[in-house]
């Protein structure tokens, strides 16, 4: 009867075995399990192994107490353990790369996501916003601190600083003149990473703690440089000793490459607006009348002095070309009138051209190109001389009669 019972329970124990290595194996291979088991479960699934081993090998114990049985059994016991702690390596494994494969993923991801901002329509701010966001779910930080750097009037300006998530007020110091940590990385143009402020009395933080109380003890900052010269730079902060490894200062240097692209690029399309608002408001406040001409005779823009000269509204007049402007004695060929003008660039010329009622208008023309020498734009300024015109007829009978 014990016999039976004995050789039930070693069945029953090599087909747990069984069962248990084949759901080691399935789980060490399924990716999804990878990401949601918990590791304790291996060291689970060893201690259960072992305890069957060694309850086979108790309850056989009185039947067979044989030197032969003995090794059997231990080398039975070994095998088993041998095998499960080497799913327990083949899991650790496989789950450390599967993390480090995540994290390469997430990394590129944010850098990705950097360099889209570069060639965007976005904002000086929502560019700033962006680095902040993409840096932020890499790193492990309590504060973060993006400079921009004006190198003419030497201003560190404190863009965006976030702490805790809460935004601060933006300032600007000196560059020269402080002794902060952004404005060293600024001068010096290297990275700079200090594992506990603590150690190092003589340094100190520029940003004002105003959401927490807590002290920066890591800091981590990089210059931010577009070719060779220097636009900003990019800060790190925890409450943590020995937060920053050499990991992170990779991963944000990459980052600080593309974020320095990024924001160049957000700010000459910034200035590029203020100039064009500029322009704007320079060209339809201006007396005369203004086009805006191609070579090819085009008109692509006029101001509403331009539009009342010649009675047309701005959508009629952008659909006409510069030849339909010309009374018909002085009409050039069409797509050579501009080009015959530019020729003359630089000097005042007299023509006619034709109002949209039909009658003729004498208007005194300066044109200068923009942009290209070989396939650029005109800027023509009209000035109506009807008036001159008159004044000089009645000069002239006045003087015959």
């Amino acid at each position: 009867m014990i016999q039976q019972a004995a050789i039930a329970f070693l069945a029953l124990s090599f087909a747990l075995q069984v069962i248990a290595l084949a759901l080691a194996l399935r789980l060490a291979f399924s990716r999804r399990t990878l990401r949601q088991l918990p590791a304790w479960w291996a060291w689970a699934l060893t201690a259960a192994g072992l305890i069957v081993m060694l309850v086979r090998w108790g309850l056989t114990l009185p039947k067979a107490f044989s030197e032969a049985h003995i090794a059997d059994s231990l080398v039975t016991i070994f095998t088993s353990t041998f095998l499960t702690v080497s799913v327990i390596a083949l899991f650790r494994r496989l789950t450390s790369a599967e993390a480090t494969s995540r994290r390469r993923c997430e990394e590129l991801t944010a850098v990705q996501r950097v360099g889209a901002a570069s060639t965007s329509t976005l904002t000086l701010d929502q560019v700033l916003r962006q680095i902040y966001e993409q840096v932020r779910q890499l790193i492990p930080l309590n504060a973060f601190c993006l400079a921009l750097y004006d190198k003419v009037t030497d201003d560190l300006r404190m863009e965006l600083i976030v702490e805790e998530g809460q935004g601060q007020p933006p300032f600007t110091i000196k560059a020269t003149d402080s002794t902060g940590l952004t404005a060293r990385v600024i001068r010096s143009r290297q990275p700079l990473r200090i594992n506990d402020l603590e150690a190092h009395k003589e340094l100190h933080v520029t940003i004002p703690q105003q959401a927490s109380q807590a002290t920066i003890h890591s800091w981590l900052g990089l210059p931010l440089m577009v070719q060779d010269h220097v636009v900003g730079a990019l800060s790190v902060q925890s409450y943590q000793a020995n937060a920053f490894t050499a990991e992170h200062e990779r991963l944000l240097a990459t980052i600080a490459a593309q974020a320095a692209i990024a924001i160049e690029n957000a700010r000459l399309s910034q200035d590029l607006r203020a100039v064009r608002e500029c322009y704007r408001t320079l060209i339809e406040n201006s007396k005369d009348a203004i086009l805006i001409e191609t070579e090819d005779d085009e008109i692509l823009d006029a101001n509403p002095q331009a539009c009342q000269l010649l009675g047309y509204g701005l959508d009629e007049l952008l659909r006409l070309r510069v030849p339909d402007l010309q009374a018909p004695e002085v009409r050039g060929q069409a797509g050579s009138v501009v080009k015959s003008e530019l020729a003359r660039s630089g000097r005042v010329f007299e023509s006619l051209h034709l109002h949209h009622d039909g009658r003729r208008i004498p208007v005194e023309i300066s044109i200068t190109r923009i942009g290209r020498a070989n396939k650029g734009l005109a800027f023509v300024i009209l000035r109506d001389m009807t008036e001159r015109k008159r004044a000089e007829e009645i000069l002239r009978q006045t003087t015959a009669g």
